[in-house]
């Protein structure tokens, strides 16, 4: 279900600073002709690739109607961006996490709750006058205890929103908040055999909240998130084909590369009812929707949604 607003509260402690989540191989070698030695990346790094790869897809496809916040739970909750379009683009966010500091704690996402509903009820700039149905998404990333830690969090949420939602109502100030999923994902370094915390999926835990959880290891996250993006703001995948490369200077031969759009869905329904020749339709490894693949060049006869998408990509020419 896609949603206006979306907050992420980062796990900044020291067991996502300081635990290597997974190894990055540099393929490369010394001048003695002997392999260098992996390089470890925390677990916080890998939070933060995921992170900002997610909401990239958001502004890139949705912008000016999606909003992004991060809060980093270090000591104290620290705010990225704010709820208008100048600062929703990834060279702010990371200007912006440059100057967090070392993780100095244990898990502060309970304590930075608050500060999270206080920014889901303000408004955004296209949620200011008129009656707003304030429906957000409230995303705790971190690498959690067990069932019990989350479970804990869990019910913190809701006494939290229970009691924003009736200050809000009392001082008539802000945005009472209508419908919140809260998802909170565990994340474990690569090399952990299991994860301590167990998934549970869409529990409804009253009519104004739902939850999910998960747990990824740290070196899928990045591919997990892009997995969540599609399902959250209803979007699939295209993926284009034999785009040949520019040719160089004396070459006998040139290569061809593929390269992958996701887009609303809408387009691909209205390209199934149209029933157009060419295209592949399959279900990609651990993506939640399915995905379709087109032959560089094919024409989009009558498919006026997805040649909003597509035209300056795929020249149209009869094959």
């Amino acid at each position: 279900m896609s949603k206006a607003k979306t907050i992420f509260l980062l796990d900044h402690s020291t067991k996502t600073a300081l635990n290597p989540g997974s190894l990055v191989d540099l393929e490369t070698r010394s001048r003695t002709g002997i392999p260098t030695e992996n390089v470890a990346k925390p677990v916080w790094t890998c939070m933060l690739e995921a992170c900002l790869e997610y909401s990239r897809i958001v502004w890139d496809i949705y912008p000016n109607h999606c909003f992004i916040r991060y809060i980093i739970c270090d000591d104290d909750a620290l705010e990225i961006g704010l709820w208008d379009t100048a600062s929703q683009n990834v060279n702010h966010f990371m200007n912006l996490l440059s100057s967090v500091r070392a993780a100095s704690s244990d898990s502060m996402i309970g304590r930075c709750i608050p500060a999270a509903l206080d920014s889901l009820s303000e408004p955004t700039e296209n949620e200011k006058g008129g009656k707003i149905k304030n429906e957000c998404r409230l995303i705790c990333i971190g690498s959690f205890n067990d069932d019990k830690h989350v479970r804990n969090l869990e019910v913190m949420c809701q006494e939290l929103l229970n009691q924003k939602n009736r200050d809000i109502i009392t001082s008539g100030k802000g945005l009472a908040i209508t419908c919140l999923s809260i998802i909170f994902l565990n994340v474990y370094p690569d090399h952990f055999q299991v994860s301590k915390v167990s998934e549970m999926l869409c529990v409804d835990q009253s009519l104004q909240t739902y939850t999910d959880v998960y747990s990824v290891r740290a070196g899928n996250l990045s591919n997990f998130m892009t997995a969540l993006v599609l399902k959250h703001y209803n979007l699939t995948s295209t993926t284009v084909t034999g785009i040949p490369m520019k040719e160089e200077q004396n070459a006998s031969s040139s290569a061809n590369y593929d390269v992958e759009i996701f887009h609303p869905s809408a387009a691909m329904e209205e390209l199934i009812r149209g029933d157009v020749a060419g295209l592949v339709y399959a279900v990609k490894e651990g993506r939640p929707v399915k995905a379709t693949t087109n032959r560089y060049g094919i024409e989009f006869l009558g498919c006026l949604k997805l040649r909003q998408f597509f035209y300056l990509i795929t020249p149209q020419r009869q094959l």
